[in-house]
């Protein structure tokens, strides 16, 4: 999110502090970027990345991924079409299940026959309807199935109402090896040719979570590979939908994290103590602040000074920058985490010390603030009563 001075200046008057702020237009850009390497593929927004986008996703790609059934509810409540919502997670309880069935959800990715009976058990207790489903390989970690267990799948599933026709990978997250990438491209060909001498199965559909990685850090150098990568896709699977599965890619960049100086203490080192912290704003792989994100200092000093960043919490590990080489901190000022539209407002220990969930606000494509959540007590969430 790229604001001048001023607008920055306005932005932290309208809204209190630690606060997420998402803007509407930075993500609708780079969801359109995506678009435009996708080519004739279609986008499949992860909502884990950030549900908060949920609403605005929908009016801009295919299809939104769920992995719960909370995330399945949230689409609900933002009546979202059914047919434009995917059923995934690693656990699908039967409520998940049944609610997707309810729902009209026509998407679903399996990962293992034992899921395969529980849709087979909703989707004829709803009276049936149009369905169909991908399956999940493994690529060596606790998600999807060997091809052993797909093939397996195929032949005793099959020929069956439910029309298994697609193949999905989900490849992590943050995979900055393009050769990682080739690989799945490789097991997808693979698979694809096993399953050609089973007759009663027909993939059409290849769904890629490709886990394209954010450069989150000053140091991070990571290759945006994914319009070269869906242009490979499109020249090894001629004839075949392709579906990328993309959510901090599209998602990170829209997002800032704001937090407030409250101190400045100087004992072995410099210390800024702010009114965040580390349970509101986590960067896959920061290491306990070693590494420095990219952010703003409002106001911007000239003079530079090691320092040691804190949030409220505490704890030694509460530190988003250890011993970083920043301007000159003072209380009141301000510190703006940039990148921060993807997880960070859902990964952290959100809960502990029962402070308050902090406000996010949304800005809007004609510039407009708007609050979509206020501060959230959570003391009542830890064993207490709240006060009314």
């Amino acid at each position: 999110m790229e604001l001048d001075h001023e607008m920055w200046t306005k932005l932290l008057s309208q809204t209190s502090t630690p606060c997420y702020v998402f803007d509407e237009a930075c993500f609708i850009q780079k969801l359109k970027y995506a678009e435009m390497g996708a080519g004739d593929g279609k986008i499949c927004f992860s909502i884990k990345a950030n549900p908060f986008l949920a609403g605005i996703a929908a009016d801009c790609v295919d299809l939104l991924e769920v992995c719960s059934l909370g995330e399945l509810k949230i689409c609900m409540e933002k009546h979202i079409p059914a047919e434009q919502i995917t059923v995934a997670g690693i656990n699908k309880e039967k409520d998940y299940m049944d609610a997707a069935c309810m729902y009209g959800v026509k998407h679903f990715i399996i990962e293992s026959e034992s899921q395969m009976k529980k849709l087979y058990d909703s989707w004829n207790a709803k009276g049936k309807a149009e369905a169909d489903v991908a399956l999940r390989l493994s690529i060596g970690n606790q998600f999807g199935m060997t091809m052993e267990e797909a093939e397996a799948l195929c032949v005793k599933y099959g020929s069956g109402e439910i029309a298994i026709n697609g193949l999905h990978i989900y490849a992590g997250t943050q995979n900055t090896e393009y050769s990682k990438v080739k690989e799945h491209m490789k097991k997808f060909q693979e698979m694809l040719g096993r399953l050609e001498r089973i007759t009663n199965v027909h993939i059409s559909q290849i769904i890629y979570g490709c886990g394209a990685p954010v450069n989150y850090f000053v140091t991070d150098k990571a290759e945006d590979y994914f319009h070269k990568m869906s242009r490979e896709m499109r020249e090894m699977f001629p004839g075949y939908q392709l579906v990328y599965e993309l959510g901090r890619y599209v998602s990170a960049s829209c997002g800032v994290y704001i937090t407030k100086v409250i101190e400045r203490k100087c004992n072995d080192r410099v210390y800024i103590i702010t009114d965040g912290g580390t349970h509101q704003i986590t960067y896959y792989k920061q290491l306990y602040g070693r590494r420095i994100p990219y952010m703003i200092q409002v106001p911007e000093r000239e003079r530079k000074e090691k320092c040691t960043i804190c949030g409220s919490l505490c704890t030694g590990s509460d530190i988003m920058v250890n011993d970083g080489l920043l301007r000159e901190m003072y209380e009141g000022d301000y510190l703006i985490f940039k990148n921060a539209g993807a997880y960070t407002m859902t990964e952290g220990m959100q809960i502990f010390l029962s402070r308050e969930l902090p406000v996010v606000m949304l800005r809007n494509e004609n510039g407009t603030v708007v609050c979509i959540r206020e501060k959230t007590d959570t003391a009542k969430l830890n064993g207490g009563n709240g006060f009314e």
